[in-house]
Order: structure tokens, then sequence, then C-alpha cells
């Protein structure tokens, strides 16, 4: 019996994910077992291979790492706790309030791990924390101890926290800005009085929530997920908004820097968001979500230069209102990007005025902007010009674009020719067709020497 005393000892101070408490449970179970199936008796071995093996199944199944649902955004919950009393408080205010956080965004999924597996992800963060992730599908663990401390007198519930997201491989300075962020707003080391705990779990709650849906968002902004990303961010900046307005703040109950934080991260990203959705809404021809995205972005940063210059385009698209689209590119105005003009010179030269979008071109290819602006208004023409070939003046713009800017000459030469054949052919912009043909003249002198 003291072989038996000395393995309750043992069973009671492992947990029973380690892996010696299946051992202990081997070992009791034969112990009992042999007295009525001696293990070298008629091949009595075999009952105990099937025994510990139901055993070893049974036990793996019952510790197994808990798992997201796949269709489910994940987060992880591994906070260590000192003692059960506060592990009953986390279980019953921190973690139940961040859960009820997260729901009022959506499609979110939030499991714990147990004190075991936490111990062995605090202890060797940088040998569990990918493995974690894969484990459980989650896309941000949020991990740390909690414990009470005496600070001034007083008694107080010490959390100290820290997190990982899952992304793809970014740039080392985004990572690093990323990391920065993520520190920035998550409450990394928070005194929860002893007195007020119930007040201060919930204030503590609401700000993990909040700071976990901003970097999930961003996370999947880094995946290329934009949708996801965009919808994470707007839903969130619409909640923030709505704890602003109905006084939460005033009242004190959350932590106000940090929720101002998330609040400006939340609206940056989001404006970038919106900006790329709504271009790419433009370039599926979806003019429907690009409207939505525009208003999102006007929302964000109403004066902004991607806001405006956006706003022309769907302004031309739409409806080719361009009275309109010019208000909005000429609020654009800006020394540092000449994205604006090039839209002018365009704008212009559709109205039928080839001399003045001459000049804001030569003003455009002076400036500064970024290669692939180029090649998007080359192409944004050319399309058009597909839908409408009576605007041959269009034709003239793209050789200016190719000789003057890209010097692409061969381009050049193919769209100054078609300019001249049909300004010829209906009379129209024949001042323009000189200036053509001496830039063809040139051109073909290029040529020759290349």
């Amino acid at each position: 019996m003291d072989f038996i005393k000395i393995l309750e000892k043992l069973f009671l101070k492992l947990p029973i994910e380690h892996p010696l408490t299946f051992v202990i449970i081997v070992i009791s179970t034969s112990y009992f077992l042999q007295r009525y199936f001696p293990w070298n008796e008629n091949k009595n071995w075999i009952v105990f291979v099937i025994v510990i093996l139901v055993l070893f199944f049974g036990w793996k199944n019952f510790v197994k790492i808990p798992r997201i649902n796949a269709k489910k955004i994940g987060i992880l919950i591994a906070i260590l706790a000192e003692d059960e009393s506060i592990q009953k408080r986390l279980k019953n205010d921190l973690i139940n309030d961040i859960r009820n956080k997260i729901q009022n965004v959506g499609g979110f999924q939030l499991l714990v791990l147990n004190n075991y597996y936490t111990n062995k992800l605090i202890s060797n963060k940088d040998k569990y924390i990918s493995k974690y992730h894969k484990l459980t599908r989650s896309h941000l663990i949020i991990f740390g101890n909690c414990g009470k401390r005496i600070h001034e007198g007083k008694t107080y519930y010490s959390l100290k926290l820290d997190a990982s997201a899952m992304h793809k491989k970014i740039p080392t300075d985004e990572s690093k800005s990323f990391g920065g962020d993520m520190r920035s707003i998550l409450p990394s080391q928070t005194l929860i009085p002893y007195d007020n705990e119930i007040v201060g779990f919930e204030i503590t709650s609401q700000i993990i929530g909040y700071s976990s849906v901003y970097i999930i968002g961003r996370a999947s902004f880094y995946s290329s997920e934009f949708t996801t990303a965009f919808k994470l961010h707007k839903n969130l900046l619409d909640e923030l908004e709505k704890e602003s307005n109905i006084g939460v703040l005033k009242n004190k109950k959350v932590n106000v820097p940090l929720f101002n934080k998330i609040k400006e991260l939340t609206g940056k990203i989001l404006f970038e968001e919106a900006v790329r959705l709504a271009k790419q809404s433009y370039n599926n021809n979806d003019l429907e979500k690009m409207k939505d995205y525009i208003k999102v972005v006007e929302k964000t940063d109403l004066n902004n230069y991607e806001s405006h210059l956006l706003k022309a385009i769907f302004c031309f698209i739409k409806d080719r209102n361009t009275k309109k689209a010019l208000e909005e590119i000429e609020l654009a105005h800006n020394t540092k990007d000449t994205t604006w003009l090039y839209n002018k010179a365009f704008i212009i030269a559709y109205e039928g005025d080839l001399d003045e979008s001459y000049h804001i071109y030569k003003r455009a290819f002076n400036g500064q902007t970024e290669v692939h602006v180029i090649f998007q208004v080359e192409n944004f023409i050319l399309d058009l010009l597909e839908k409408e070939e009576d605007k041959i003046q269009l034709w003239y713009c793209l050789g200016l674009i190719n000789y003057l800017r890209k010097e692409d000459y061969k381009s050049a030469k193919i769209y100054f020719e078609k300019f001249i054949k049909n300004s010829e052919k209906q009379g129209k912009f024949l001042n323009n067709v000189e200036y053509a043909k001496n830039y063809l003249k040139t051109i073909n002198e290029e040529l020759r020497e290349k």
C-alpha cells in the first residue's frame, strides 16, 4: 500500500496533461489489473497492451489543446494565474468580458489555455508561440500572468500581458511598426484594485477586446485579406465611436489614453484599406462598392489627398461629371505629388482644350509621382478610348506621356500617328496636329540613330 500512496501523492501534484501522469495511470491500472490477469500467464499480456493503448489514446484526446473553428477568427487567451481564486476571477470577470466585447464585432472564437500549457508558453515563448498558433489555429495569442501584489499599502491584481499575431511575412520596418503599435494599445502591465476588481477587470477587458480586433484586422491586412481587415476595423471604429457618443469616456469607465490610441490607429489603417478597396472596386468596374469605400475614406479623412483623387475618378466614371471632378482635383492641389496634375490634364483634354492640357502635362512631367501612376494613367486612357472612340484628342495625350515622360518613342510614334490620322480625317485639333508632326520628326530621328 505504500507504493499506492506514493503514486497518489505524485498524481495529486502533477497536472493531468503532464506525461508522467499518464505513466502513473498506466502503473496504477497495471497494478490492479495484474491481480486478475497475470501478465505472464495465458497470453494475458495482450490484455495489458490493449488496456495501455486505450488509456493512451483516451488520455491523449482528453489533454489535447483545443482548436479554433476553421471558419472563425481565433483568439487564444493564455494567462497564468498564481492561485485558484485568481483563476476564477480571470474566468468570471476578465475573460467573459473579453468574449462579450469581441462578439459585438462578430466572427470571432475565443479559447482559454489552461495553466499547464500556459506555463510552457510563458517559460519558453520562442519555442511554443508558433507551435500554439498552428495547433489552435489562433490568429492572435494574448499571454501573460496575473497575481496579487501590494502597492503603496494596497492590494492589487497585477496583470502583465504580451501578444502575438499571425500574418504573412512583411518587411522588417513594418514588422517593427506593427509590434510597436501592439505594445502601445495592449495593457501590458495593469494594476487592478482588489477592492474594486469587478470594475477594474471590466475596464481592462474592454481595452483588450478592442485591441484584439484591431491587431487581428491589421494582421489580416498584412496577409492581403483586405476585405476582412476592412470589415473588422470598420465595425471596430463604429463601436468605438458609439462608446464615445454615449459618454463612456466622460464617466471614465475606460482607459482613456489607450481608448483614444486604438481609435486613432484604427482610423489610420481603415483609411488605407478603404482607399485600396476603392481602387480595387474601380478596377473591377464595381462603382457601387467604390462609392461605399469612398464614403469611408471621406469620413476617416475628409481633406485627404487620396480622398479627393478617388472622388474625382468616381465623378468622372459614374456620370462623366467633369466639373465636379475638376473641383475635387483642385482640392488635391499640392507640390509633393503630381498625380492630381495628370488627372487635371486628362479632364481638360477630354473637354477638348489640348493646349491647356499640354501645359498641365508639362508641369506634371516636371514633378514627382510614383512610376506605376504613369502606367495607370495610360491604361485608363486606352480603356476609355475603347468606349469613346470619338475622343481622338486622347491619342495626343498618350503621345505626350510616352514621348516626354516615359521616353517610350515607339509607343509615342504609334499614338501620335493615330492622333494625326483621325484629326486630319475629322478636321479637328489641326494646330495640335502640327505639334504632333514635329514630335514625330524628332522621334523618327531618334529611332534611326538607335
